[in-house]
């Protein structure tokens, strides 16, 4: 990893993805906002799918940079498979039996906990309910036709943008009001 993918990928890692915690559960923890989480949820609560998708990261200083994702969910696993465009795998991520699993194909910074990534998808793929049942303190889910906000008291989090069927849809930004990022995520295979 070299330049601005390395850039981008620390992003997606340290940034975006920040802060694996363990529950009295023992299952892991996504921060939504500086107080509040997003449980993982069980594989098997979400959608089966095989997707390929292209991923373009909006920082918040407006640079963007672009990745390919190979995403699996059945009902034993969630993997996820980030890597350069050129195809190059950079890293991956897996969730099974309450367990989160990265696999880097270089080194990694010991404060990697990459966690938010898996969480987010799930936000996105998992039926309302499901995803609802993972927030902690209060923090609302609002679902607005295919659109998704997570928010609290003091307005919203998480805008979940989604056009096309699920699962995948063809299109989803993820912008995160607190922190300034967005993502884009457009399915090329599914």
């Amino acid at each position: 990893m070299r330049g601005t993918n390395c850039k981008a990928v620390w992003f997606l890692i340290l940034c975006i993805l920040p802060s694996c915690a363990v529950t009295g559960s023992a299952r892991p923890t996504v921060p939504i906002s500086a107080v509040n989480r997003f449980i993982l949820q069980s594989p098997g609560l979400g959608p089966v799918l095989s997707t390929v998708q292209k991923i373009t990261i909006e920082f918040p200083d407006g640079t963007r940079e672009k990745f390919l994702s190979i995403v699996e969910n059945n009902h034993e696993t969630l993997r996820i498979a980030l890597l350069n465009m050129l195809g190059q795998t950079l890293v991956v991520l897996s969730f099974s039996e309450g367990k989160v699993m990265v696999n880097s194909q270089g080194p990694m910074p010991a404060a990697m906990e990459p966690t938010r990534i898996l969480g987010y998808l799930q936000i996105v793929l998992w039926p309302p309910s499901v995803v609802r049942s993972g927030l902690t303190g209060k923090l609302n889910l609002i679902k607005s036709g295919r659109d998704l906000e997570i928010q609290n008291s003091n307005g919203p989090i998480l805008l979940i943008e989604r056009e096309g069927d699920c699962c995948p849809y063809a299109t989803t930004v993820i912008t995160h009001k607190l922190e300034g990022w967005k993502i884009r995520i457009q399915t090329i295979v599914q």
